[in-house]
């Protein structure tokens, strides 16, 4: 997590680019009292229903992405991980094949 400009609102370092938005939002994953996430090209906003002071700046959250189309296609590979450890890479295959 990057900026905290107030308690109901936090900026983050992944955009659309990232966790697309616009066909079903990305849910922080155990982030509690989130209203709505948005969007630019390279950094997401969190917006809580009240007050959240419990994430603070350098924090790492994992999101459950909403739409995984525009989440890989501009990334080389896709990482498994579970309770904290990378168990697979994926490469993927198709990155870039657009002519």
């Amino acid at each position: 997590m990057n900026s905290r400009p107030t308690p109901e609102r936090m900026i983050t370092d992944a955009g659309w680019k990232s966790l697309p938005v616009w066909i079903n939002q990305p849910i922080p994953i155990g982030v509690k009292g989130v209203k709505q996430v948005t969007a630019s090209a390279e950094h997401g906003t969190v917006i809580f229903e009240s007050p959240n002071t419990d994430i603070q700046v350098g924090d790492t959250i994992d999101f459950m992405v909403g739409y995984t189309d525009v989440t890989l296609f501009l990334h080389d590979h896709l990482y498994g991980i579970r309770e904290d450890v990378v168990e697979v890479v994926w490469p993927i295959q198709a990155r870039g094949k657009l002519r």
